[in-house]
């Protein structure tokens, strides 16, 4: 836990922290309030006003969105920092749009190093937006951010993994023949070789160069990693110092064009490694090679080259020094013998001093070509997150990103079983199922088209669906009936015009029933008439069929008449008669029932704010003071057990003393002489500031006391609450019942004096009382759990001691407050009650104002002693020496040093001193102030 020292009292203030390089960076591009909100994917998909004439930045604000924007679109030449002044605009129009979109002309300005600029943007950006970004920057043949550097140099790097799950590629397998199989793995958790590029000291070559060639070989140049090279790569990065960046190979199965047969991650660390120790921990653990271009190096980049070769698992250095631009370098440059230091196999340095970039590029790319695919082991960017999580750094795929990850899972488990049975799982219907409903269904269309005979059975068939459909249409007009029947009652309608109602919808029912009757006819009479086969017969069947269609009729019609929607209607009527009884008997009654609501209301606010009283009053200074009292004894204590000037009053007056005759300040010394209470306390206080600022306890101690204080409060509210539920009850005696009661069974001092008065004295029940006192309690609690474990002000914590440590320490080293009447010297008898004042050091006259007499080095003399006798009677004058009435040699040194300052502070001349007293050393004037304390103790 933290603590925060006094204003006053601090030795050392904790200055607010101040913008440094890299917030400069990211106001200057307008992203330093996306530190608390992040950009999300919307910020990518804002293309719709996105035109060729405002493409071009035209300040350095307008490049996040510009690099979004063509990243977007794929553009080359997205991570360009160009920007125009507004002149340059106007001259837009007189150029192609290929002009517009990849070149910026030769007034172009670039005030930001590009890499600053992605670093920037992907620091402002969520993980979300991070990972859009990244899958296109791969498509782009870009290098994505695999390890972000912090803007606050005291919190640690993130390792970016969920950004590299959306980066998905294809590629052959390596294996040739006729079943090379193509395999689909994305950046984060396929296994494949890493190689990892460092770089220790100077060097005149640009690493990333080096990379790009590798990458690209005999094909142009893919400018993958940005390098010095570039437009704007020339810059001081501010932001990106510290960034690790992945490159991702992936080989199209063309054996000639192909570089290598494998994929293979290219990490790139930004910067020297030697001041980022933890990336190069990680990359030299996580990866299947480590490659460190080495420069000038000291003593202390060779014993980490040492480390790295313990730590991965195979080494290659690249040797670019130049020795005769670093004489002082205490290894000159990186020699075969540096392979014998470090124990490297043999071929293990590479000499790159005369070698070209792309010459370096070659030797480096046949020697990876050797080791790959077999003797280079694979990884995954999913075990370097959880090393990177043991090295301290810290790993973005939070709670969100896991959930959608689980989620993902869940949907594609069984997957890798086959798609065949996967789809069996997950849609049983499109299976066995599907295939023999089609099979049923064919069979069942051939039999209608194949089936020409008048069957009865089928008549009969026909006839019964049409009277089921009739139904379904009467239901649906029987709901429409019901609905208008509610409606009907909700307006409150009389008797009369409800059976109105009724009767008009038995005729509407009659209607509805011969309508849909008509339908069924006119069905029949044109089936009977379509086919040959029932021609015949028509005349014979329709009177038959006509009868069973008025037997229809008759009885859907009776059916309707007593149908639930009229009963339904008629228990309607009666209800709607019984709420009206109910609606004049609330409304006579409606003043009765708001007068009790009132009164309840009052009650319970009145309880509310007595039982707020007695918290805030009664229980918050118990609780307190139960927490503050014992702690500031235990600090007075502690310091009085390691402190030793803190033993008695005599051993404190001489640690002051020697203080001050070391801190050798004249106006230390006034403000012991004149104001001696206040310069001990001052002291004191400090001391106890120092010691409160060193506890290691303090929020421990703080939140224990707090839960034993409350856990016996609410038991001595418990205890007092049996057998009072429901009783009506005057609050005051049952609440000096609770402080009775906690202070007899939970041996706590309570603060009474607050109940004395009526306004404690309210008649409620106690149950209600003591659930709004208990719910109190609780938030109490929390408050002051929560203060407590912010950081502490001292000041305000000294504040909260019921008798404050330095005041407590302040009475047991003050000794007697007599001084002597003449110099001001304090008594130093230690004895209570003592009745006789005696002081060691007595001063001399020339250290304090007198009105009287003139300054003199005298202290305490014979004549003064005899003009005062009032003032001395009892007062013991004892000079160092039984004969002499001299000061002692501490003040005499005091007077000498500070002789003409204590003239001008009295207004006087200065002190007539013998030339002996200016002979005394500081170390005389402390050993006699050890002997006088010591006659003391003897």
């Amino acid at each position: 836990m933290s603590v925060k020292l006094p204003k006053r009292l601090s030795s050392k203030k904790k200055k607010p922290p101040k913008d440094n390089a890299q917030t400069e960076v990211l106001h200057k591009l307008g992203l330093e309030a996306f530190k608390t909100a992040p950009l999300d994917p919307a910020s990518m998909l804002d293309i719709s006003t996105w035109t060729l004439e405002n493409q071009t930045p035209l300040e350095l604000k307008d490049l996040p969105n510009a690099f979004l924007q063509r990243l977007w679109l794929l553009s080359p030449n997205a991570r360009s920092t160009c920007c125009k002044p507004p002149s340059d605009a106007v001259s837009h129009a007189n150029k192609s749009p290929e002009e517009m979109i990849n070149g910026f002309g030769e007034e172009s300005q670039y005030a930001i190093n590009p890499l600053d600029l992605v670093t920037a943007v992907f620091m402002s950006a969520n993980t979300f937006l991070q990972q859009e970004m990244a899958v296109r920057m791969v498509q782009c043949q870009f290098a994505v951010p695999l390890v972000l550097p912090s803007i606050d140099p005291e919190e640690a790097s993130r390792f970016l993994l969920w950004p590299l799950r959306g980066v998905v590629s294809q590629w052959p397998s390596h294996f040739l023949g006729k079943n090379r199989n193509f395999q689909e793995g994305d950046l984060a958790s396929t296994y494949m070789p890493m190689v990892s590029c460092v770089k220790l000291g100077h060097c005149g070559i640009s690493k990333s160069q080096v990379l790009n060639h590798i990458i690209s070989r005999l094909k142009s140049c893919n400018e993958t990693f940005l390098h010095r090279g570039m437009d704007g790569g020339q810059l001081p990065r501010r932001l990106s110092n510290g960034l690790v960046e992945t490159g991702w190979y992936v080989p199209t199965g063309d054996t000639a064009r192909d570089n290598f047969s494998v994929p293979v991650v290219i990490s790139n660390l930004r910067g020297d490694a030697s001041t980022h120790e933890k990336c190069l921990s990680l990359l030299c653990q996580a990866s299947s090679v480590v490659i460190v271009f080495c420069g000038n190096l000291r003593e202390k980049e060779k014993q980490l080259l040492a480390s790295c070769k313990d730590m991965t698992s195979k080494l290659i250095l690249i040797d670019v020094s130049d020795t005769e631009k670093n004489e002082n370098s205490v290894v000159g440059f990186v020699s075969t013998n540096l392979e014998e230091d470090i124990s490297l196999p043999k071929g293990s340095v590479l000499q790159g001093k005369a070698l070209s970039e792309e010459e370096l590029a070659n030797r480096l790319f046949d020697t990876l070509k050797d080791l790959l695919p077999n003797q280079l082991k694979p990884v995954t960017l999913e075990t370097a997150a959880k090393l990177a999580v043991e090295l301290g750094l810290n790993v973005d795929e939070g709670t969100v990103c896991k959930k959608a990850m689980v989620t993902v899972e869940e949907v594609l488990k069984g997957l890798d079983e086959g798609s065949t049975q996967f789809r069996e799982k997950q849609l049983p219907l499109q299976g066995s199922l599907w295939s023999k409903l089609a099979e049923i269904e064919k069979e069942e269309s051939k039999q209608r088209k194949d089936g020409k005979e008048v069957n009865p059975q089928l008549q009969k068939e026909e006839l019964s669906q049409w009277e089921d459909s009739s139904r379904e249409h009467m239901e649906s007009w029987l709901l429409r009936a019901t609905e208008k029947i509610i409606t009907t009652k909700e307006k409150a309608l009389d008797a009369t015009t409800q059976n109105d109602l009724l009767s008009e919808l038995k005729d509407e029912a009659r209607e509805e029933v011969k309508r849909e009757v008509d339908k069924i006819r006119s069905n029949i009479e044109a089936y009977l008439m379509k086919d040959d086969p029932f021609k015949e017969s028509t005349e014979t069947l329709k009177p038959i069929l006509m009868s069973n269609m008025g037997d229809l009729q008759e009885q859907v019609t009776e059916e309707i008449m007593q149908s639930s929607a009229c009963k339904d209607f008629q228990k309607l009527h009666d209800r709607y008669a019984k709420d009206r009884e109910l609606l004049i008997c609330i409304t006579a009654a409606k003043s009765m029932y708001l007068a009790e609501f009132i009164y309840q209301f009052r009650k319970r606010d009145q309880c509310q704010r007595v039982a707020q009283a007695f918290t805030s009053m009664v229980i918050k200074p118990t609780l307190l003071d139960y927490i503050y009292r014992p702690l500031g004894m235990r600090i007075v204590e502690e310091i009085q057990a390691t402190e030793q000037q803190y033993q008695s009053p005599n051993t404190f007056h001489q640690s002051l003393l020697e203080e001050l005759i070391k801190e050798d300040c004249f106006e230390t010394f006034l403000e012991y002489l004149l104001s001696f209470d206040s310069f001990r306390q001052r002291k004191i206080q400090e001391t106890v500031v120092a010691h409160i600022s060193q506890l290691t306890y303090l929020d421990k101690w703080r939140q224990q006391r707090l839960g034993e204080i409350v856990g016996k409060i609410a038991a001595a509210v418990s205890k007092t609450a049996e057998g009072t539920s429901g009783v009506l009850s005057d609050t005051k005696p049952l609440l000096e019942r609770v402080c009775l009661t906690l202070e007899r069974d939970g041996d706590v001092d309570v603060t009474r004096a607050p109940l004395d008065g009526p306004l404690f004295s309210i008649t409620t029940e106690w149950d209600r009382f003591v659930t709004c006192l208990m719910e109190l309690l609780a938030a109490m609690r929390l408050d002051l759990a929560q203060d407590f474990s912010q950081n502490v002000d001292i000041t305000h914590l000294l504040n909260c001691f019921p008798i404050p440590p330095q005041h407590s320490l302040f009475n047991r080293v003050r000794g007697c407050d007599k001084q002597c009447p003449l110099c001001r010297a304090p008594c130093e008898v230690e004895e209570k009650d003592h009745e006789v004042h005696r002081s060691l050091l007595h001063r001399p006259k020339g250290m304090v104002p007198y009105d009287s007499c003139s300054l003199s080095y005298n202290g305490c003399p014979e004549n003064m002693i005899q003009g005062n006798p009032g003032q001395v009677k009892d007062t013991h004058i004892s000079p160092e020496d039984q004969n002499s009435q001299t000061p002692s040699v501490y003040w005499r040194y005091v007077l000498a040093r500070f002789n003409e300052k204590f003239a001008n502070e009295c207004k006087k001349e200065p002190a007539e001193i013998p030339e002996e007293w200016k002979k005394i050393t500081e170390d005389e004037a402390l050993h006699s102030l050890k002997e006088a304390f010591l006659i003391r103790q003897c």
